[in-house]
């Protein structure tokens, strides 16, 4: 039992570390002390920083939940997540603009909700077009190439 709890508390760390270095929550920590965030007029504090959750993607952070302890009460649980794209396909028939849209099911939410098509980049490098494509692609079955 003390073995599989250590293995836990081993697991636990290795997260909140790659967490705590990871660009999403570096970014965010920046916004707060940027000109125009939240801590840079010194009426607010950062406290403390709670790591709730980390989901990885192989072996990049996808989603990062975390709660932040602000010395003037304000809500501050973050669900922050790395940069993504979204996809406008705009199709005209008969004088009519329509936007195509894919079917999601949202599990918070218990619906499918209609949305355009999104996904996240692979990495911070900024391949839009190719996330573009892939997600036009899977989302919507449509064979696109890079070059169109």
């Amino acid at each position: 039992m003390s073995q599989l709890w250590w293995f836990g508390l081993v697991f636990v760390v290795f997260h909140c570390r790659n967490a705590i270095d990871s660009s999403l929550f570096k970014q965010w920590l920046h916004n707060l002390q940027s000109e125009i965030g939240i801590l840079a007029d010194g009426t607010l504090a950062l406290r403390q920083v709670l790591i709730q959750g980390v989901d990885m993607f192989g072996k990049r952070i996808g989603f990062l939940k975390f709660k932040a302890d602000i010395y003037k009460p304000v809500p501050g649980i973050v669900f922050a997540r790395g940069p993504a794209v979204t996809v406008l396909i705009l199709l005209e028939s008969d004088g009519e603009t329509y936007a195509v849209l894919t079917e999601q099911a949202r599990v918070p939410t218990g619906r499918i909700i209609l949305e355009l098509p999104t996904g996240m980049l692979d990495d911070d490098k900024g391949d839009f077009v190719g996330t573009a494509v892939r997600e036009a692609s899977l989302s919507l079955s449509l064979s696109l190439q890079f070059s169109s």
